[in-house]
């Protein structure tokens, strides 16, 4: 090799050697301070877009696992409060049961009422109160829950939906759409003498009610109401209000029951049987409540002095749309459909707690695999990314030697061109 001042190649060399050991010592460098082995699209592109792309897809995992908290704690709320009403539901049965024994007087019936009322009350302050992050899933108000599962590559996003219920007291929840209570109704003589039906010959049915019997409509209205006077033989208003029993056109059969026995009338209206039963006291016909006619036929059925007439509904009374917070233990028919009314409710609110609970359980479930997907996206990213950092420790002591190493080869390239001197001494 010529001696020149011109060209150190040797020089060249350890400085190209030397630039490429620092070049490898700053992506080391690099490395251990980011932790990350491509940090950028300069690293290695196509690992950097792979990496990118599970990035976007844990951010929607993540943004999925928010929601799903959000969502179980409202189903969280929701079912406590459910649950909560379940209970006040067992304890006003056990009132409602209670106040079916006829032996009580009307201050315990009263404070009995008043138990139950305040039963309702706590029922509706609960539904009120069960709202968790504005969503309030049991107060009728229309708020159904919708849960993010998560979201594709295409942007589809898969959620889980729980529809909203209403368990306020006045609610669809709380109503019974058909109850059927005791039809019997007592009517009284009031201390004189009452006409309730007068046949003008043997085996006719024409009857007269008087005004005694025509104020004693309850049982009467809810017939009409509910439709139950298919052949309309119960007198209404222009108002739709009955007044009382067409008892021509009834079907009535009477049946004397001898002496010292009920004597009998039952009539008819669609498919409800109506059966009069007098209290018959004294010895039939001539000093009872029926009078008959030479053949035996029962041509006069009176209620005289303290002596009763009880109207009882052989199928019942069927009441409609009866709900929790109407029921009122002052009133007869309300009384009777308070037990049917609870038990209605309970089952009702099993089939919600029901839907609340398996909600629940789906999306806890989902909850807890989108954690599982995440943490292995996470590591999935990691194998893709990050940087072994032990090795890239070794490898930083090896290029600090080599860049040492140069440096000093560098030096000594330099100082060759100077040896040219001795020449020419």
């Amino acid at each position: 090799m010529a001696f020149s001042v011109n060209t150190n190649q040797g020089a060249f060399l350890a400085l190209q050697s030397l630039s490429n050991t620092n070049s490898q010592l700053a992506t080391t460098q690099n490395r251990i301070s980011t932790g990350l082995e491509v940090a950028s699209v300069r690293d290695d592109s196509a690992t950097f877009l792979i990496a990118q792309n599970q990035r976007s897809d844990l951010a929607g995992i993540n943004a999925a696992r928010s929601s799903l908290d959000r969502a179980q704690s409202t189903l969280d709320v929701a079912t406590d409060a459910a649950e909560a009403i379940d209970d006040l539901l067992i304890e006003a049965r056990e009132i409602a049961v209670q106040v079916q024994d006829s032996g009580l007087d009307s201050a315990s019936v009263s404070s009995l009422n008043n138990d139950f009322g305040a039963i309702v009350s706590q029922i509706d302050s609960i539904v009120g109160q069960a709202e968790f992050n504005g969503t309030n899933l049991i107060n009728g108000s229309g708020q159904n829950l919708d849960a993010i599962t998560g979201v594709d590559r295409a942007g589809t996003i898969s959620r889980i939906s729980v529809g909203g219920q209403d368990l306020t007291t006045a609610g669809a929840t709380a109503t019974a759409a058909s109850v059927t209570v005791d039809g019997d109704v007592t009517i009284n003589s009031g201390g004189g003498a009452t006409d309730i039906v007068d046949e003008t010959s043997a085996g006719t049915a024409v009857a007269s009610f008087d005004a005694n019997v025509r104020n004693n409509t309850d049982f009467l209205q809810a017939i009409v109401d509910n439709g139950l006077d298919t052949d309309g033989v119960i007198a209404v208003d222009a108002n739709g209000n009955a007044t009382g029993l067409d008892f021509a056109n009834s079907g009535a059969t009477f049946n004397d029951g001898g002496a010292g026995v009920n004597d009998t009338i039952a009539f008819n209206f669609g498919t409800t049987t109506f059966t009069l039963t007098t209290n018959d006291t004294t010895v039939a016909p001539s000093g009872g409540l029926a009078d008959a006619d030479t053949a035996g036929n029962i041509t006069n059925v009176a209620v005289t002095g303290t002596a009763q007439v009880v109207a009882d509904v052989t199928n019942g009374v069927t009441l409609t749309d009866v709900t929790l917070n109407s029921i009122d233990f002052n009133t007869a028919d309300s009384r009777n459909a308070a037990v049917q009314v609870v038990d209605n409710f309970r089952s009702q609110l099993s089939t919600v707690l029901s839907t609340l609970g398996s909600s629940s359980q789906q999306i806890s479930l989902q909850s807890e695999f989108a954690s599982n997907l995440s943490d292995s996206i996470e590591v999935g990213i990691g194998n893709l990314v990050d940087a072994d950092l032990s090795r890239e420790a070794a490898s930083l002591q090896a290029l600090q030697v080599q860049q040492q190493l140069g440096l000093q080869a560098a030096g000594i390239a330099n100082q060759a061109p100077g040896s040219i001197l001795a020449l020419f001494r």
